[in-house]
């Protein structure tokens, strides 16, 4: 019984393939010690600027609003309600 030329090349293949597996050393472990002044004054010098919430969001449906007043609203209530729980 001769066996097709593709099936041996596909068993050679797999048998290969099975033997080739290489065992991958761990990653060094890194340690990065981090000065918290940094986190609190920006690059600049300037003074780090705290979102505000907008009275336009006072009303129920605003329509009239910038993509910064809606930036800050939401971060404004979202730290708000985090410092909250």
């Amino acid at each position: 019984m001769r066996i097709p030329s593709f099936m041996l090349s596909i068993a050679v293949g797999v048998g290969i393939t099975g033997c080739s597996g290489v065992a991958e050393a761990p990653a060094p472990e890194v340690v990065v010690e981090q000065d918290d002044s940094e986190l609190t004054q920006p690059a600049d010098g300037r003074e780090p600027r705290l979102p505000e919430a907008s009275p336009v969001f006072d009303t129920p449906w605003p329509t009239d609003f910038s993509r910064q007043e809606l930036s800050d609203t939401a971060l404004a209530r979202m730290n708000a309600f985090i410092d909250e729980q």
